[in-house]
């Protein structure tokens, strides 16, 4: 838990303890000043026009798709849509398609999509580029002009042919404290509104409609972009036009401070959507920054925000997907992407939740995750989800939820019974999650297979009991969703709690494992030691750091613990665990010591990693192994080269790793009247590689 640094609070500023210098009697008529030029520069930004150029360049080529050769007639339609304010969306992924937007995917016809436009009291301009057939990669453009007042932009284009594939942006932001240009990779979607895996324009009505959705890197496409829209205006402040912060998309796992498995989009017909509310539990303020990452693992945002001391804030997933001045919200996670979980970065000690709000005001939990039951007889770790509905319900429809949080993939098994205590007839189903990625499975998915799994578990008696397995940590969630539009989260069971009962049943747990946790500092890992001692390694602000301590533990309740670490050079640290699982969670921790009296505050994820490899079972005295405390003038040997190896410390030195990348630091080693911290790598073959870490008089 512990950053070695110079400074008070983890972002370098000292805290602040003096009151205001300003007279109390000018507060008043300084403010009403302050909000009326706000007021007026508010207004005038409404009137603000810009002339934007609109480009579309096609990228569709047979490296894009899964077929040997282009579809015969290949093309996308005219780029169509409208510029408009955050009350209405043209479409949104996850919701249903209008008839406008049904007629441009499933024939490239605009007419109607924009009759509707014209009738939207909430959209502006229209916009057109390109013909009815735009080769593959062919570019278009087109001129328009965008108000402040109406600054989100909205266009789709056909793939086709298709049963009713499109590319396109929703809701995209030209006007963040002034334009700004935007690029944007374009990625397939699917209407929901005609059924058909292949190249045609003549497939049966999907009954009852769907809803949009991304079939990136899904049936006949790959994981690259097929088209790219920009637009760029001489009035742009920014100017770098190959980035854009919607959706500013970077793909792979993601870390983060604190994490939200579901952020609901906002439904465009007026029904559910998701909200979030953070909660400080610090008495500072800070700058918080929420980013999202959708199914396929693209990162977008961030959302910024400054969170008052001890105050709360909360947003609609409408004022997160493109930013909301009026609450102080700027920027935005992008529109479009449908479920995502969100990552948020922060400074403050926090509490996050997740709600999904329906038509009517009534809100339902969505932070809470199901528990791992532990890792089971196979070495897997195990979630028991102990109600799932069928598909044969109608009114209530379950949604089985998967988050990938690490760096490599999950090969996840989900097995069923059903209240007759029958296992699935169909068997198992089995799926892959990419690191980083996550899926929502619904029942009719999982009993009848899709195309994103494999298996399939038929049919049963009654409802479902679900358990998953997977050889990576997950996250996983039970939703239920009605027709009427209220949801629940079903994740959470009346199971005892995931946090050990006491020190005792803490050591059983991590003794001899790799607790691996994340700040904004760096990544560390803690490894717990017979003797309730540990070592903790890692990097922080780019230099690797090596301390080691004792620690202790008491449950606090039952999904929560206090953890001590007491550091051998005398620094200390409070760490309030609460564990999600056995095997994850998050914490928040206060450290202190005699060089930064008032201490600071971190906080994080953490994870159990797979444990390191047992020392080999023929080691002899004098052999290093992880643990080994190297004293001045003493050496180790390790018989696992064909060369062996020694090292000698002057200082006192600790054995971190395993054959190649083998480390040992050094520390307090004196040179030339500085004292100076050394790492030692092994970089195989007996080679080491010796580098100074850091220095202080």
């Amino acid at each position: 838990m512990r950053i070695d640094t110079e400074f008070r609070r983890r972002d370098g500023a000292a805290r602040s303890r003096s009151g205001s210098s300003w007279p109390r009697s000018l507060v008043p008529m300084l403010a009403s000043l302050l909000l009326a030029a706000l007021a007026s520069a508010a207004a005038h930004a409404q009137d603000e026009t810009a002339t934007y150029t609109m480009t579309f360049e096609g990228l569709w080529t047979v490296d894009d798709i899964t077929d040997a050769a282009m579809p015969s007639g290949a093309h996308f339609t005219q780029v169509i849509g409208a510029t408009h304010n955050a009350d209405t969306m043209i479409w949104v992924l996850g919701g249903m398609a209008s008839a406008g937007v049904e007629r441009v995917a499933e024939v490239g016809v605009v007419e109607t999509l924009v009759g509707e436009i014209g009738q939207n009291a909430n959209a502006d301009a229209v916009i057109r580029a390109g013909t009815s057939f735009n080769r593959p990669t062919q570019t278009v453009s087109t001129t328009f002009t965008v108000k402040a007042s109406h600054p989100l932009v909205s266009v789709l284009s056909m793939v086709a042919p298709s049963p009713d594939w499109f590319v396109g942006v929703s809701s995209l932001s030209l006007y963040d404290d002034g334009w700004r240009n935007r690029a944007v990779d374009l990625y397939p979607y699917d209407a929901g509104t005609e059924n058909g895996t292949g190249w045609s324009l003549f497939n049966a009505a999907t009954v009852p409609q769907g809803v949009i959705t991304s079939i990136r890197n899904m049936g006949r496409f790959h994981d690259n972009p097929i088209a790219r829209l920009s637009f760029t205006s001489e009035q742009a402040t920014d100017e770098d036009t190959d980035s854009t912060e919607e959706p500013s998309a970077e793909t792979g796992p993601h870390s983060a401070d604190y994490t939200v498995p579901l952020l609901v989009p906002p439904d465009t017909t007026g029904g559910p959507q998701g909200m979030l509310r953070i909660l400080n539990g610090t008495t500072e303020s800070g700058t918080v920054e929420i980013h999202a990452v959708d199914d396929a693992g693209t990162r977008t945002g961030p959302a910024t925000f400054t969170l008052n001391a001890s105050a709360a804030a909360e947003f609609t997933a409408t004022d997160l997907q493109s930013g909301n001045p009026s609450l102080g919200l700027t920027g935005g996670i992008g529109t479009g992407i449908g479920d995502v979980r969100l990552l948020i970065d922060t400074d403050l000690q926090i509490v996050p939740l997740a709600f999904v709000r329906a038509a009517d005001g009534t809100l339902s939990a969505m932070h809470d995750t199901v528990r791992a039951a532990s890792m089971d007889d196979s070495g897997q770790y195990a979630y028991e989800v102990p109600v799932f509905n069928p598909s044969t319900e109608m009114v209530l429809a379950s949604r089985l939820r998967l988050i990938n949080p690490g760096d490599a993939e999950a090969s996840v098994t989900i097995g069923a019974r059903d209240d007759g205590g029958a296992a699935a007839t169909g068997g198992d189903v089995t799926l892959t999650l990419a690191a980083g990625g996550s899926t929502t499975l619904t029942a009719q998915q999982l009993e009848a297979g899709d195309d994103s799994i494999t298996g399939r578990l038929g049919a049963g008696t009654g409802k479902w009991r679900l358990r998953v397995s997977s050889d990576r940590p997950l996250q996983v969630v039970n939703i239920v969703a009605s027709t009427a539009g209220y949801w629940n989260n079903l994740s959470t069971t009346a199971a005892a709690g995931a946090a050990p009962a006491d020190q005792a049943a803490l050591n059983r747990r991590f003794v001899g494992e790799s607790v691996v946790y994340e700040t904004n500092s760096g990544r560390f890992t803690l490894e717990a030691m017979d003797g309730e001692r540990f070592t903790e390694t890692g990097e922080s602000d780019g230099a690797a750091t090596s301390s080691m301590g004792s620690y202790g533990y008491e449950a606090v309740g039952p999904d929560a613990g206090r953890l001590t670490l007491t550091y051998d050079d005398g620094v200390g640290c409070r760490a309030n665990f609460y564990f999600s699982s056995r095997t994850n969670g998050w914490f928040a921790s206060h450290c202190t010591g005699s060089d930064d009296p008032d201490g600071f505050w971190l906080g994080g994820s953490w994870s159990i990693a797979d444990a390191e490899a047992e020392p080999p079972v023929t080691a002899q005295e004098g052999d290093c192994y992880p643990g080994l405390l190297v004293g001045p003038g003493e050496s180790c040997t390790y018989p696992g080269t064909a060369d062996e190896f020694s090292v000698n410390a002057r200082g006192r030195g600790s054995f971190l790793g395993r054959l190649a990348g083998i480390r040992i630091r050094f520390d307090n080693e004196t040179v030339n009247g500085r004292v100076y911290d050394f790492l030692a790598t092994h970089q195989g073959d007996g080679v080491w590689r010796i580098d100074r870490v850091a220095g202080s008089m």
